[in-house]
Formats: C-alpha cells, structure tokens, sequence
C-alpha cells in the first residue's frame, strides 16, 4: 500500500470484523484533519501543521483518522523524531480541545437533550496518555505544547516543570567530556535521563495547567516506571483513556517491557469503585474499542508487534508503517553498503540456522543450537581469539554464563549490572588478550555505547534489536583485527528471528535464508 509523503514504506492495512460497524464514535471526529475550530483558535497549531511537509502531514492525517498505529521508522534528530513530536502534540491537543467542546455544550444542553446523544465521559478524567522514557523526552513533548498555544496562553507552575525536568549545566558539561556518542544515545542519555517521572495536565481554553492532581487531569505524561505506582493506587486512572501515544517505543522495550503491558492492560476496565462518575453519560462500555494506540519506535521488536497484534483493537483498524530495509552488507555475507568504507577487509557475516516450534520453546532451543553448532567453535582456543559474545537478553546472557562456566572456557561477563569498575577492569583484560571471551548484554550496550577494543571475532546469540549496534560492533571488529578478517556468526530461529535478520541483510536475503532453513 502506497501513502503519500511515505515513499519507501511498507503499510498494512488491519480491519476488525464488520459486526462493529454498530460502534459510532461520539467523541473523536471522523475526519482525517484537524477540526477547524482548533485551527481557527489554536493559530501557532495551524502554522505549524502547515509546514509539516507531505511526509509528516500524511503522517498528521493517519493519526487524525483514530486508527491503531505503529511507526517502526523513527529516528533522532530535527527531520524524523521532532517531526513526529509535533504530529502528535497537534493530535492529542487537538482531541482535548473537541472533547472539552463537546462536553461544555452538552452541559448546556443536558436539562432538554436526549440522553442517548449525552454519552460523552467515562468514569475518570484522563482521556489521554503519554508514554516516554526519560525526562528530557518529557520536556521536548510539554515544551512543543506550549508553543501551540495561542498568544497570551497561561502555562501554571511552569518555572517547577524547568526545574524538575530540565537536566543541570554542570551534568551536560559531564556528558560531553565523555566523548562522542552515537546520536540515539544522546537524544537518549544526553540530558535528563532519569526514567522515573509523571505529571498531569489539565486543558482549558487558554490555560495549561501542569501538576493538576491525576483524576482531576486530561493528560498524563510519564515514564512506564513513574506510572507502575499510581495505576495500583488508583484504579480507575487509566479507564477511560481514549488516545494512548508511546514514544520511543524501543527505548522503553530497553528499560522494561512488562511494565507498558501491565498498563495496557489495566487501561480501560470498569472499575469496582466509579467515584463520582456520571453513569448516564458513560460511553456505552466499550471504551478498549474507542481508544487509539500509537506506537513509535526506531525499529520493530518482538514485544512490539505482540503488542500490535494483542492489544491493538480499535474498531476503524490499524495500521503497521515499516520501512524497506536495503541491509547493512551485501551479496555472500560480505559487507558492503555502510560498511564498506571501513577498509580493514571483508566480514564473512555466518546465519547459523536452527528451528524451534514458536515463541515458547525458543529459549531451549536456542541453547541447544549453542551447544551444538557453536560451542566447538569456541573451544577451538588456538586458533580463535578475542571473541565478543553478544547476549540480546539478560536471561540469554546468564545462560550463556552458565554453559561457559560449565565448559571451563576463559572467559570474562559484562552485563547491566556488572560494577563499572569491573566492566573496565575486564575490557582491559580483553583488550590485552589476557581472556579470550567476552561475554557481553545488549542492554549494556544500550546504557554505555562504549568502544569496546581488541574484537576479533563476533559471536552473536541472536540478532541485535538495534540493526546500529549490528554495525557498531562489526566496525570495531573490522578496525582491530586487521590484517586477518574476523570472523562474524549469528544463532537464528528460522521461525522467529527473520524481523530482526532483514535489517542487517535486506529483505531479499532474509527471504531466501528463511526459506533454506536450518542446516
């Protein structure tokens, strides 16, 4: 399916049975556009949605259509992740505003009205909620915000929101002494990078009100972490959410998944206890199907297309933006492409293929396939040195542990919660080649991005969630062992693994590798 402005895309279509056509939405608009009274009232909204451009306009008219989306395309920096920002600020305030219309004008009218046409709330406040993964991703959504406002709008408590959300000049300046940094670590890491936060928002026509108490608020921002607490301590918070917006989805999958499931799951249920609610102006109770979710992230990952598949069941459909991946190395497993400026020789890239029967048996089966078409490579002690093994989980790392151990092999284990005085101490043991294995978390790598040396030899224990750490690794890999060429493998799930496989190879080949299966 082709999509304006998304040149490149791949889009799926996904339509829920025609036995819900009796749904009509009585609260968001069915136009693909922001409703004119917004764009009358709300000028800096109305330029801004202007010079979005026909990329993240046609992006701006899937979101105002209310289906389900995810966006697997997401990138740092002013042309891909401000953009997108921008999109859904425009978006969700411009819901706030028309539920806010509607609900005063059938105030107005309730005494005379029908009460059938009156269903317009739900049994709390909050309408929507966005899901972020660090403070600094807060300030940049609340910033982008205020300035949609209308000239003279009055932003309360704004001088606290800096205070708190803003990261100190002395700890920038830190950060920057550290080096250069890949920039999804700097959009991620490079000011406030605390994950523990919430704060509530109120709307009103010329006011944003920030830190209003949450059942008294119509947005919420915060990270799954800072969320965990309030939803057990109030129920009902999250029961009438009618647009859920996670950004930087992948980021989030890096700290906890789980979380963001809980919450999902807790999202509109009819709670025990429904305060002071107006029963008769209740949406029919059916609100799971009423509620957009949005999901943005950098790349697609398991959790997520759970998630889409699962938990993604608006009555209009959803819809899966992804992009067609040209592969990171060429023809034969060598590299070429973005890789091929390296210049220390070619990366013979091995997919060691094995099979297990779904989701549930793919730990097992996994370690088995380790055990048996890679652990002989690694006992070869002579021959291969300086190999990095790369665990994507940490359960797949304490595996990996105990099957080392258990063979004796000199290695040292670097994981998310190695000291930092212990990660250096054995980076400088495997630089040096005093140990011959390193054994080394995905989720490390995440929170340190840190130029391991003396690489040789990859090892991965599956495909990298993040097709940039894939190449990271190969270029350091490259730089080190010049003259000889490293060595590179790969353990796939020929039933599970092939969405995370086209990134480093392409489409076409991942293709063709899924169809030869294991060997």
């Amino acid at each position: 399916l082709e999509l304006p402005g998304f040149v490149g895309e791949q889009a799926y279509f996904y339509k829920l049975p025609r036995c819900l056509d009796e749904l009509k939405t009585r609260l968001a608009s069915d136009s693909d556009s922001l409703s004119a009274d917004f764009v009358s009232f709300l000028r800096p909204a109305a330029e801004a949605a202007a010079g979005l451009g026909d990329r993240w306009s046609s992006l701006l008219s899937l979101l105002t259509g209310y289906r389900d989306l995810t966006l697997c395309d997401r990138r740092p920096g002013p042309e891909s992740a401000d953009r997108i920002r921008l999109c859904y600020c425009l978006h969700l305030l411009n819901h706030l505003y028309q539920t806010r219309r509607l609900v005063l004008r059938n105030n107005s009218s309730s005494s005379a009205a029908d009460p059938e046409s009156l269903r317009d709330q739900g049994f709390a406040r909050p309408r929507v909620l966005l899901l972020l993964p660090v403070r600094e991703s807060a300030l940049k959504a609340v910033e982008t915000l205020i300035s949609l406002l209308p000239a003279g709008a009055l932003v309360s408590h704004r001088a606290r929101f800096l205070r708190e959300f803003r990261c100190s000049s002395a700890s920038s300046d830190s950060d920057r002494r550290r080096g250069k940094k890949p920039p999804d670590f700097e959009e991620l890491f490079g000011a406030n990078s605390d994950d523990d936060f919430r704060l509530g928002i109120a709307v009103a026509k010329r006011t944003l009100k920030l830190y209003t108490p949450f059942l008294a608020s119509d947005l919420i921002v915060a990270s799954p972490l800072g969320l965990a607490d309030i939803v057990a301590e109030q129920p009902r918070l999250l029961s009438s959410l009618e647009l859920l917006i996670i950004d930087q989805a992948d980021s989030i999958a890096a700290q906890n998944w789980c979380r963001v499931l809980d919450i999902v799951e807790a999202a509109n249920r009819i709670p025990e206890d429904t305060g002071e609610a107006d029963l008769f102006r209740y949406l029919e109770g059916r609100a799971s199907l009423y509620r957009q979710t949005v999901c943005l992230s950098g790349v697609r990952f398991p959790e997520l297309s759970g998630l889409f598949g699962g938990h993604m069941r608006n009555w209009r459909g959803k819809l899966a933006l992804r992009p067609h991946y040209a592969g990171l190395y060429g023809e034969a497993g060598l590299l070429g492409g973005p890789l091929a400026s390296v210049g220390a020789g070619p990366l013979a890239v091995r997919f060691v293929q094995f099979a297990s029967s779904g989701p549930a048996e793919a730990s097992t089966a996994r370690l088995a396939a380790f055990r048996r078409r890679l652990l002989p490579w690694l006992r070869e002690g002579q021959r291969l040195i300086r190999v990095l093994v790369y665990a994507p989980s940490y359960l797949d790392w304490a595996d990996l542990r105990a099957e080392l151990r258990k063979e004796s092999l000199d290695f040292c284990a670097i994981s998310e919660y190695t000291p930092a005085n212990k990660a250096a101490s054995y980076q400088g043991l495997f630089r040096e080649g005093q140990v011959r294995i390193l054994l080394y978390s995905e989720r490390y790598h995440f929170y340190h991005r840190q130029r391991l040396r003396g690489i040789h030899n990859l090892l991965f224990y599956g495909p990298p969630t993040h097709p940039a750490f894939f190449e990271e690794l190969c270029r350091l890999a490259l730089a080190d062992a010049a003259p000889a060429a490293p060595a590179c493998a790969i353990l796939v799930d020929s039933a599970t693994d092939w969405h995370s496989v086209a990134p480093l190879c392409g489409p076409r080949r991942a293709g063709e590798l899924a169809r030869a299966g294991p060997v």
